[in-house]
């Protein structure tokens, strides 16, 4: 599960403001893959809704959150914080977790159960990691971005669509048979190219079909950063527990 959950996470770059228009779905993803690797930090909303299979692994989310340059050793941003609200997969109430990393020790706060978990190790996350890797777009600033989606056999530049208001490229990409990632269709923004929208398709052996549609409210690159949100606050009346969280 946990390999499923890692291949679902979604791979954002921040393209050039005022390219010239690209000339194909390939050059899109060439535009923005060059426009990544000048984007430090960024703060992000993001909403999530899985249909078909994907339902059983990842439930519906919205979460908000900064990210802060790349650790390539521990493989996460050097410093972020997030704060997920989800309902978990066969589940009826929604859980809020917030998590982060100051560059030295990692935290989770359980809003629901009122905890908060502390250490060095980012194994303190628990099984709350796992929700987190599968909402959050953590390869926003990492050392390869849209490296999933370059790897695609094919791109197509579609039609152009309005999504939430904004005129957007449209781009398929087409994966190998192998790939239980069959095709997704980004959106991008044609005045800035910052993604309005993903819907990721997969054909998950022996358990069918499903899509994953994430839906972006903001994406700031190079925010400025508050310090204070890398590191674990305990709001009044919560415990902090000596130990990983569940």
């Amino acid at each position: 599960m946990r390999t499923l959950l890692a291949c679902l996470l979604v791979l954002i770059a921040f393209p050039v403001v005022g390219a010239d228009a690209p000339a194909d779905g390939k050059a899109v993803l060439d535009q923005a893959i060059e426009a990544a690797k000048a984007v430090e930090n960024v703060h992000f909303k993001v909403k999530i809704q899985p249909e078909g299979v994907i339902a059983n692994f990842i439930g519906a989310a919205e979460a908000e959150g900064v990210l802060a340059g790349w650790d390539p050793e521990i493989n996460l941003p050097a410093k972020f914080w997030t704060r997920l609200t989800t309902t978990l997969p066969r589940t009826t109430d929604p859980v809020t977790y917030t998590g982060g990393s100051n560059g030295e020790m990692f935290y989770l706060v359980d809003h629901t159960n009122k905890k908060g978990y502390e250490d060095i190790d980012p194994g303190v996350f628990g099984s709350a990691g796992q929700v987190l890797n599968s909402a959050v777009p953590i390869s926003l600033v990492n050392d390869s971005p849209y490296s999933q989606d370059a790897a695609g056999e094919s791109f197509e530049l579609l039609e152009n669509a309005t999504v939430g208001g904004v005129e957007c490229y449209t781009v398929k990409v087409v994966f190998g048979e192998a790939n239980f990632e069959k095709e997704a269709i980004l959106h991008f923004g044609t005045e800035d190219l910052l993604p309005r929208r993903m819907v990721r398709h997969y054909d998950v052996s022996g358990q069918g079909t499903g899509k994953l549609i994430l839906d972006f409210d903001a994406l700031d690159p190079n925010p400025t950063l508050d310090a204070k949100r890398f590191s674990m606050t305990l709001p009044e009346g919560f415990e902090q527990i000596d130990d990983f969280a569940p």
